[in-house]
């Protein structure tokens, strides 16, 4: 059976522990005050005081932002940085397509999200077979015509994470 990637299921405190927030401050980051998250995929709550509930490309984007959270980049950066891997999809010339919130085929490459200041998130497949990022290339920032400081996360340990967390099994 395929994963239910679009269907909202989990609470924003579910999705806080699955995600690696303390749930308060995930509350915050949502909060009308601050306006550093909002809900994409999920469903908003139906009346004050109830709980909304996020789906599973809502919780894979919300630990691609707390991994760039906890080593200092600014929250609503890193809300885009989890958007860009959990409900955007594009994918270098000559791959197969990624599908937004998926990973690139594991048995072929790693997938990983390279975030640089001022350019936001790009996610990109390493071949399994030939595991060496081309650093040079990927941090090349367009706008300002030169290379940067860039964070890199191995986006297949982030599924890992969140699968376990919210028992989620793998098909085969």
């Amino acid at each position: 059976m395929p994963i239910d990637y679009d269907t909202p299921k989990w609470t924003l405190r579910e999705a806080a522990v699955a995600a690696g927030y303390e749930p308060n401050t995930l509350r915050s980051y949502y909060s009308p005050h601050r306006k550093l998250f909002r809900i994409i995929g999920g469903a908003e709550a139906q009346a004050k005081g109830l709980a909304g509930l996020l789906n599973l490309r809502d919780v894979l984007q919300l630990a691609v932002a707390q991994r760039l959270i906890e080593i200092g980049v600014h929250p609503g950066d890193a809300f885009q940085a989890g958007v860009d891997f959990a409900h955007t999809s594009t994918t270098p010339s000559g791959w197969p397509t990624r599908d937004p919130a998926e990973l690139f085929d594991p048995r072929e490459a790693f997938t990983f999200l390279i975030w640089m200041p001022g350019r936001g998130g790009e996610v990109v497949p390493v071949k399994t077979s030939d595991p060496r990022l081309d650093v040079v290339h990927l941090i090349y920032n367009q706008a300002s015509g030169r290379r940067g400081p860039a964070i890199v996360i191995l986006l297949n340990d982030v599924q890992n994470d969140v699968f376990a967390a919210l028992r989620i099994a793998r098909p085969d």
